[in-house]
């Protein structure tokens, strides 16, 4: 048969104190709140969440127990609960749970908080913090502890109705005086200790008191939970529903308000600490967009298109000014991917841009190598099959095109080749210019590679016609990317196993404008 169980929580210390309550008998959860902040409303959303009774005390009430937050103060808090035990009585059938409520949050369910009270062996269990607050003189006369928490911290305690009853009966301090500093003498008088059967949860099995808890806890965001585990123990488990924060409006708490000075904080910690102390949450979202930070700390200005170099820099915006928008769709609909023949698959991966930057990167530079077999460039200085090409190493491009093989054409290769992993290390990386005058075409031949990636940088029909790439199955294949395939797409295929390719003869369009009367293609 479950009991009603109150609950009081009084801390004055900016602590988040995480309480597990399990157990459901009459369980009766007390807490004291002059002002609905943002804080006690998320509290009173988790007591909800989790099936407790609350009763508040104090609200709406003149609070005049001083700043908790800086000083002394909270004995208006023992003032308004030993009012409300008064009329309750010295009850054995009722556990109170008393709780601060703007920094505290319910992690379990009240059946469980009861069995690990239960299990304590006390009748009245007090938080433990790791500070002596707030006369640190007594703290050589606190019992030592083999482990956990030695100190006591008032902002959450459990116990019988009578001993709630019995402790607070004992308060004649004024509002503005101190409530740890009355509890604190309590527990370390060894008599009343004894007679009240009182005891800190030292190993914080009941609350959890993150107060100068930096680096001794993990935090986990999963799915819709939050998880803060401490390293050494098992608490009970936080969390908050929701897959979204609320967006920062402008509320009437900040107006005149100087929320940006402070004087040991530069202007915006100063307002996050201002928003705190007034018990304004700074919400957040992750659905929205709102902008980044650019790194400009290793820009290069010696290219003609420098984004181009900011791979590494700024992904986010090289990746939304290069590549092709219809990109992410390689993953969700597999019909973006085209298979013109066996173990060859075309795909968007360039946008326009820069398929125009890469061609105007090349003929800034210039300096095509004339499709000849010697060729200093590269290891041995012979090519067997040339091209008229740039290499990117000649642009000190080759990195940045290795880390876009890593992000961009690793997770197809993957995806379209199962069971094959690359690191994408690559010795030779070329834009090639194809072009009636110089090489208008390329014999058959095999790359000396595992798979191959060809990007038209210009369009069929448009700035070119006539040039096919071709694959050796049993015959020749031509690939339809000269006919349906405009620049900034893609065909990859495997290599040296059996995929022979080549490029059929290019011709001038005369309509073409003079500029760039080429077909162009990047391989890997």
């Amino acid at each position: 048969m479950h009991h009603c169980n109150r609950i009081k929580c009084v801390s004055n210390t900016n602590n988040l104190i995480i309480l597990s309550l399990m157990g459901l008998s009459e369980l009766l959860v007390i807490t004291v709140a002059t002002d609905p902040t943002d804080g006690f409303k998320r509290f009173m959303q988790t007591a909800k969440d989790f099936n407790y009774t609350v009763k508040v005390l104090g609200m709406e009430e003149v609070w005049k127990g001083g700043d908790v937050l800086r000083t002394l103060g909270g004995g208006q808090k023992v003032r308004f609960l030993r009012k409300e035990m008064e009329r309750i009585g010295p009850r054995d059938d009722l556990i109170i749970l008393f709780v601060d409520s703007y920094d505290v949050i319910f992690a379990s369910s009240p059946h469980e908080l009861l069995k690990k009270f239960q299990q304590s062996g006390h009748r009245l269990v007090f938080s433990a913090e790791a500070f002596v607050w707030p006369d640190a003189r007594l703290r050589d006369s606190y019992p030592a502890v083999r482990m956990g928490k030695r100190y006591l911290n008032s902002g959450a305690f459990i116990g019988l109705a009578s001993d709630v009853h019995s402790m607070v009966g004992r308060w004649e301090g004024e509002d503005d005086d101190d409530d740890q500093l009355f509890y604190t003498q309590l527990y370390l008088d060894s008599s009343v200790r004894k007679t009240l059967n009182m005891t800190l949860d030292h190993r914080c099995r009941l609350f959890q008191n993150l107060n100068g808890a930096i680096g001794k806890f993990l935090l986990y965001m999963l799915c819709c939970k939050t998880l803060i585990v401490q390293r050494s123990i098992k608490p009970h488990i936080p969390w908050k529903r929701g897959g979204d924060w609320g967006v920062v409006t402008l509320r009437t708490e900040l107006q005149g308000l100087n929320l940006y000075i402070s004087e040991h904080h530069d202007p915006d910690m100063s307002f996050c600490k201002n928003l705190r102390e007034k018990g304004i949450f700074m919400h957040m979202t992750n659905r929205h967009d709102f902008g980044r930070l650019i790194s400009t700390s290793n820009y290069t200005t010696n290219h003609l298109h420098n984004d181009l170099w900011q791979i590494f820099e700024n992904p986010e915006d090289w990746e939304a000014k290069y590549i092709h928008k219809k990109y992410p769709m390689i993953f969700e609909e597999p019909s973006i991917v085209a298979a013109p023949c066996f173990d060859v698959y075309k795909f968007p991966i360039f946008s326009e841009t820069a398929c125009q930057h890469m061609i105007e990167e090349m003929e800034h530079h210039g300096q095509w190598s004339g499709g000849r077999h010697n060729d200093a460039r590269i290891q041995g200085g012979y090519e067997n099959v040339p091209t008229d090409d740039i290499h990117l190493n000649q642009i000190d491009f080759e990195q940045h095109w290795l880390q876009f093989l890593r992000t961009y054409i690793k997770p197809v290769t993957e995806k379209m080749f199962s069971g094959y992993h690359t690191e994408c290390e690559c010795i030779l990386n070329f834009v090639v210019r194809y072009k009636p005058d110089r090489q208008p075409f390329l014999r058959p031949h095999h790359d000396a590679s595992t798979f191959t990636v060809n990007i038209a940088l210009n369009s069929v029909g448009k700035d070119y016609e006539g040039l096919q790439a071709a694959i050796s199955l049993q015959v020749w294949s031509p690939l339809s990317t000269a006919h349906d395939v405009n620049s900034t797409w893609e065909f990859f295929h495997r290599n040296l196993l059996s995929l022979m390719h080549r490029f059929i003869t290019c011709r001038l369009q005369l309509s073409y404008p003079s500029f760039c009367p080429w077909y162009t293609e990047s391989c890997s």
